[in-house]
């Protein structure tokens, strides 16, 4: 005789039927205590993510489809990197898609990390679909926060992702598929006054080039913070979250 299910579970699963069975962590944190009638819980996030790994790994009844995201069992989700990152094959897979789609990819990956690591997150393409939901369901802000004078923010709120520490940038990056690699470059300027480390993320075959362009004189105030990355590193760095890599070695961008 199954299990009686809590009021906790049954929460969840009901805020899951209401997203049409995929749902992220901030939707249960915000549409799961207001179900709770009674409780002595001092951390309702805590308990949540209790509940969920408990309706994952002990009753079988939901699935993890992102590092924050969560479906019904019998939901495929689209653009799905998440359960298909665990196949060996997958990475040459993904190295042979389309531009722009790896670039949504790295995008939802970035964005991901970054709420895991406890930063608020931005982007601007919020239509983008990454493990079944649009980036704007994944951020922190939908907005960039109005941290400075209006007309940097119209540069830097075209940045392909933020991480924000106290509402103020803390890490950005630009995804980069151009030969020119310059407008990461001016839109990282005009941090240049802020405590912010700057990434542009390309193939490894533009590393010369990031350098080149970073040496020029007019980005001589961002020169120490900028950084190159590529996009097989925050690949690599994403799947292994995925895995539960207990593997010491640093990632690159988990600071």
């Amino acid at each position: 005789m199954p299990k009686k299910k809590s009021v906790w579970e049954i929460a969840i699963l009901k805020v899951l039927e209401k997203h049409q069975g995929i749902a992220t962590l901030n939707n249960f944190y915000e549409e799961v205590p207001p179900q709770i009638v009674r409780t002595r819980t001092t951390d309702a996030k805590h308990d949540i993510r209790g509940y969920l790994r408990r309706l994952k790994n002990v009753k079988k009844e939901i699935k993890q489809i992102g590092l924050s995201t969560y479906a019904l069992l019998d939901v495929k989700a689209e653009n799905d990197i998440y359960e298909n990152i665990q196949n060996k094959d997958y990475e040459k897979e993904f190295f042979g898609l389309p531009k722009n789609q790896i670039h949504d990819y790295v995008e939802g990956m970035l964005i991901e990390i970054g709420n895991l690591k406890s930063y608020q997150t931005y982007t601007p393409d919020k239509n983008v679909i990454f493990n079944g939901q649009p980036l704007s369901e994944l951020v922190t802000y939908d907005e960039i926060p109005e941290f400075t004078y209006q007309d940097i923010l119209n540069t830097v709120k075209q940045i392909d992702v933020i991480w924000f520490k106290n509402r103020f940038p803390y890490l950005t990056f630009d995804i980069e598929f151009s030969t020119q690699i310059s407008m990461a470059l001016v839109r990282a300027n005009e941090l240049k006054n802020f405590k912010t480390t700057f990434y542009v993320i390309a193939d490894e075959s533009k590393e010369g080039l990031f350098k080149t362009k970073v040496n020029v004189s007019t980005f001589s105030g961002i020169k120490d913070e900028m950084k190159f990355i590529t996009i097989k590193s925050v690949f690599g760095d994403y799947k292994n979250l995925v895995l539960e890599n207990k593997n010491k070695e640093r990632g690159l961008i988990f600071i």
